[in-house]
């Protein structure tokens, strides 16, 4: 029974630790997206702003 248990909790350390790496590789994807998507929003701000001042419409 012991045995078993340990062994199962091995297995679960393993799951995790995939886990956690797979986690890490998606945050930092997903740093990156944010990043990118940031950087466009505030692009695309200065758009509609230059917009406004020209009396553009979106």
């Amino acid at each position: 029974m012991k045995f078993k248990h340990s062994h199962k909790n091995q297995l679960n350390s393993h799951k995790q630790k995939v886990q956690n790496w797979r986690h890490k590789k998606f945050t930092k994807r997903i740093k990156f997206c944010n990043l990118r998507f940031l950087y466009f929003s505030i692009f695309f701000n200065k758009i509609k702003h230059i917009c406004k001042i020209l009396k553009i419409n979106f």
